[in-house]
């Protein structure tokens, strides 16, 4: 399925992103050490400031992002920010600020060894719900302590399934922050992959990840 996408007005910094070394085509790794017996600790990483932007996708569309940089840990909750917009196909404002009730579903994938969506990391979707409100930028906090999965990178979708009521009615869509890389997809799941070379320069309106604290559980401080 074919969606337009249409960027909106980011509000936000960018996040570092912390690569690879690359020596001669070797992959360099820099060398940490953990100390096993050091107990495990609570430790929440943020992706994004600010209010967030985002990009408005017809139909019913499934954002995708790839949440990396994280210590190697138990994914213990993520917290995903949302903004709002409206439908409206002359971009108009309308004086109505109550947003109406959003639904979605929240699905975590593994990174596959090759790069793309790998295995399901919770086997039926996560439904959220943002009940009609005044709150123009809510969030919301997924316990995924349950799936006991231990890494470093996910993927995770987020797809709108509540129907869009009119053109005048505003909704809720995942928030933005503007990366150093590519970290939003869309499209076939299956046909995604990830390219270290996708930097701003090759698609700056791509170079967006999803605003989110993941919250983990690791020795790594």
């Amino acid at each position: 399925m074919n969606f337009k996408v249409l960027a909106i007005l980011i509000w936000c910094f960018p996040l570092t992103i912390f690569g690879q070394g690359i020596e001669n085509d070797t992959i360099v790794l820099k060398e940490i050490n953990i100390d096993s017996n050091k107990p495990e600790k609570l430790k929440t990483i943020k992706f994004g400031k600010g209010k967030g932007g985002g990009f408005v996708m017809m139909g019913k569309p499934e954002y995708i992002y790839l949440i990396e940089d994280i210590p190697e840990s138990f994914i213990q909750e993520i917290t995903i920010h949302f903004n709002y917009h409206w439908m409206n196909k002359n971009d108009e404002w309308f004086p109505k600020k109550t947003v109406d009730k959003t639904v979605f579903e929240v699905t975590l994938y593994e990174v596959s060894s090759e790069n793309m969506l790998g295995q399901k990391i919770n086997p039926e979707p996560i439904v959220i719900t943002l009940e009609e409100s005044k709150d123009l930028y809510p969030k919301m906090s997924i316990d995924l302590s349950e799936y006991k999965f231990y890494t470093k990178r996910f993927f995770i979708t987020i797809e709108r399934i509540s129907p869009l009521q009119c053109e005048e009615c505003y909704y809720y869509m995942p928030a933005h922050y503007v990366s150093k890389k590519k970290l939003f997809f869309h499209g076939n799941k299956n046909t995604i992959r990830i390219s270290d070379n996708l930097q701003k320069e090759d698609n700056t309106i791509l170079c967006h990840g999803l605003r989110c604290e993941v919250k983990t559980l690791t020795r790594d401080y």
